[in-house]
């Protein structure tokens, strides 16, 4: 019984004979059917608050970009990655403008999920750039901000997920901000580590600054994951060695008995070092953290989870805002098996739309998006879908504004013809398939690049899509959301 191991929601939890192990276990058992419908429920909260441009908004202030992003990342682990959801979102994270360190990582790191690697290629690029050189790579909030480590922890993610020359990277200027961690780190006692929001002052010893809760998760989750992926298991910083794991060990020790016995929740500490009411954004980031250690710590990683589980809102939400949900979303255990079954393949699983009150049997899902009323597709957004049918005349007005140049690459389906006039795509489809396109245009006498799909389906054969390309539809319109965000980025340099 001793070797029993049960997986809960990403987090593996021994028995013991001892009475304290076996209570910590079941209370994570009880918890696993909870997460898969939370899971659900968050999932049809962000398909029923989705902006019509795909976004989506937070109520906690100027954070729609790290809400989106967020939220590609939790739809992807929900199992809505081939949705027009997702795709949608993806098209908007690509051209959206940001600075912050937040959030261009996690700009990045949503590009890099949705296989636009390019596009992350490039945020990866600046936020290399934009290193504070002189306190040894790490960053700030901004460009030119005073460092802070909740900041370079999200700075090193992202290049360690988007930055394809990431590994020809680590022994120069990865090595310098992990050394730069761990000889900063605080350590309020023995066998354990931590880091404050931001370095001591000049002149101020580091063991008078105040360890964050918030920043110490992160940090510790960056370190475990560079750790995990083989690129760095010890550095040596001014003639100390320093073991990742054991200082990832560390970091756990002390982050464990900051967790409010009352609830199972994390905060943040207060000024005068005592511990801070149980917040969802701090519980979710802890969580996520312990859940990607090996053996993640018990019973604190269970009890985590359950207060995340109970203080979601009737509607699906945490906090009733995108940014809250999505955080929690992308902590908490990926869908598997039947919670990522779509039986009508529309990128949506069936859980999700009996939780929308939709047809799982029908392909539907392109109902389910808001509205464009933030965007036209084809016009102000650079992507558009249509649907033809065989023999039925069909016309599409791709855009009211510049003047198309050609096709660039792809095809129209047989039948068609594109009026380089006017935009209209015009004719009486004569073959089923799907074809994707790319056309370039002038808009402002700069070249706009314009991605495409028509699906054009038979009489006979409502549901058929032999196509001439085999690639998903969706990916290939948020492929053109990246290429926009390109044309932008040379035009302003």
């Amino acid at each position: 019984m001793s070797n029993q191991v049960y997986l809960r929601a990403g987090v593996r939890c021994r028995l013991h004979i001892a009475l304290a192990g076996v209570m910590a276990c079941l209370a994570g058992q009880v918890a696993f059917a909870d997460v898969n419908q939370a899971r659900v429920q968050g999932l049809k909260y962000l398909v029923q608050t989705q902006r019509g441009d795909g976004s989506w908004s937070s109520a906690l202030g100027d954070l729609d970009v790290q809400a989106t992003a967020n939220a590609i990342h939790a739809m992807g682990r929900g199992g809505l990655r081939a949705s027009p959801n997702y795709a949608s979102a993806l098209s908007w994270i690509a051209n959206a403008e940001s600075q912050s360190t937040d959030s261009l990582a996690r700009r990045a790191i949503a590009l890099s999920d949705g296989g636009l690697g390019l596009a992350a290629q490039t945020i990866a690029d600046e936020l290399y750039e934009t290193r504070n050189v002189s306190t040894n790579a790490l960053w700030g909030g901004y460009d030119g901000h005073a460092t802070s480590y909740f900041d370079t922890a999200l700075g090193l993610s992202a290049l360690r997920v988007a930055d394809r020359n990431f590994d020809a990277k680590v022994s120069g200027p990865v090595v310098s901000a992990v050394c730069e961690l761990m000889v900063n780190r605080v350590v309020p006692a023995a066998g354990q580590s931590a880091w404050p929001m931001a370095p001591a002052a000049p002149g101020q010893p580091i063991t008078t600054t105040r360890p964050s809760v918030v920043a110490t998760a992160l940090v510790m989750g960056e370190l475990e994951a560079l750790r995990a992926r083989g690129a760095i298991s010890s550095v040596s910083c001014n003639s100390v060695t320093f073991n990742l794991a054991t200082v990832v060990g560390e970091a756990s020790a002390w982050l464990q008995p900051r967790q409010n016995a009352s609830d199972g929740g994390f905060g943040e500490l207060r000024s005068n070092g005592t511990q801070g009411v149980s917040s969802v954004f701090v519980s979710a980031t802890v969580y996520q953290a312990l859940a990607s250690l090996p053996s993640p710590p018990q019973p604190a990683a269970s009890n985590a989870l359950n207060y995340l589980v109970a203080q979601q809102n009737p509607d699906g939400s945490w906090r009733g805002d995108a940014f809250m949900t999505t955080q929690v979303l992308a902590a908490i255990v990926p869908a598997t098996g039947t919670q990522s079954l779509d039986t009508d393949n529309d990128g949506i699983p069936n859980v999700v739309e009996q939780a929308l009150g939709r047809n799982e049997l029908i392909a539907d899902s392109a109902g389910a998006l808001a509205a464009p009323s933030l965007s036209v597709p084809g016009v102000t957004a650079t992507s558009f879908a249509a649907q033809g049918q065989v023999g039925v005349p069909f016309t599409y007005a791709m855009q009211t504004g510049g003047s198309l140049i050609s096709i660039v690459s792809g095809a129209l389906p047989p039948g068609l013809m594109l009026n380089t006039t006017d935009g209209v795509i015009s004719g009486t489809p004569a073959r089923g398939g799907s074809w994707s396109f790319e056309f370039e245009r002038q808009v402002s006498g700069a070249p706009q690049t314009v991605i495409g799909r028509i699906d054009v389906v038979s009489a006979q054969d409502p549901g058929s899509t032999d196509g001439d390309v085999p690639l998903p539809g969706w990916a290939l319109l948020a492929l053109g959301g990246a290429l926009l965000g390109a044309v932008q980025r040379r035009t302003r340099r």
